[in-house]
């Protein structure tokens, strides 16, 4: 397997630049602040034509003491969650100069442990250092690590199965470099905006299951849909409107002749629910719940109550 990439600080080439050259993600800069840096705007951009982004943490050579990696690891996860990353996406943290003692920076790779953990946590620099901080287990296990194309470095070369990814030589162009990732999308940590490598299943806030849509696919053309809540445990899913189309949907619901407890799943697009209860009540208005275009999917069943409630989606 073999996939392109490429790296730049001071250009910003277009989608359809990167696509005619292959590229299929982007290794990019954030945390120190400078103008090379990633932001959300260029993250929006590269999403929605289609390139996956990888994040490094490169400032003046870096590497350093322990209080530094935990500088750098806070700065760095906080920049990309402002670039709407998000989920446990991985960090290339930059050793860019020749270190002929890799266990000198094994204090810095343990702050940035400390900060976001080891199975977010990835290097690039020479072949000896990512080799050292793997078997040190200071970066994330497996083929990881980001090996720079200076290859007169300590460690040389090394072999393709030994990284994640490489950089390679020649390069695209004078502004764009080349790399050549060796394992998938997912493995190598790369993400779009609201979309994680790796997304994490969270558990269910409550005892009682809720079922994940969809159970029921309804037109998303038609705007508006209606279900009859009447037996508990009995759930129905839908894709939020808003969420293909835009704007925000509201979902309602009315109860006659008793009071009913509904329950609401709201998924984002990761998967992961909030569930709420509702006591909808006969003597009151009717429950209105707004769903932007980051609900994807909604769920709704009747908990308990001998009262029939009626759900009404709108757009």
């Amino acid at each position: 397997m073999s996939i392109l990439g490429g790296d730049y600080s001071a250009a910003r080439p277009t989608v359809a630049t990167l696509k005619s050259l292959g590229i299929q993600f982007v290794c990019r800069y954030g945390g120190d602040g400078g103008s090379k840096d990633l932001t959300l705007a260029e993250a929006q951009y590269l999403s929605n034509g289609g390139i996956w982004i990888v994040a490094n943490f490169e400032s003046a050579g870096r590497g350093g003491s322990f209080a530094q990696g935990q500088a750098d690891a806070r700065a760095a996860d906080a920049h990309f969650r402002q670039c709407g990353a998000v989920g446990n996406f991985i960090i290339y943290f930059s050793i860019d100069y020749d270190e002929t003692n890799p266990a000198a920076q094994d204090q810095y790779f343990k702050g940035i442990n400390s900060i976001i953990g080891k199975s977010r946590t990835d290097a690039y620099g020479e072949r000896a250092i990512i080799l050292h901080l793997r078997s040190a287990g200071l970066i994330r296990g497996g083929q990881c690590g980001w090996r720079t194309m200076s290859t007169g470095w300590t460690g040389g070369a090394g072999s393709t199965s030994e990284f994640a990814v490489e950089q390679v030589y020649p390069p695209f162009n004078n502004s764009i470099d080349k790399n050549i990732a060796y394992v998938s999308l997912a493995q190598l940590g790369a993400w779009k905006v609201g979309i994680s490598p790796t997304p994490t299943p969270a558990p269910s806030p409550t005892p009682v299951p809720v079922p994940v849509p969809p159970v029921i696919h309804s037109n998303l053309l038609e705007n508006a849909m209606h279900f009859d809540l009447v037996t508990p445990g009995k759930y129905f899913a839908f894709t939020n409107p808003a969420a293909v189309l835009g704007g925000t949907a509201h979902l309602t619901v009315a109860v006659d002749f008793a009071d009913v407890v509904v329950r609401v799943a709201v998924f984002d697009i990761n998967g992961h629910p909030t569930v709420t209860n509702y006591t909808v009540a006969v003597a009151k208005s009717a429950l209105n719940i707004a769903l932007p275009p980051a609900a994807n999917k909604v769920s709704i069943g009747l908990v308990s109550g001998t009262g029939i409630a009626g759900a009404d989606i709108y757009l």
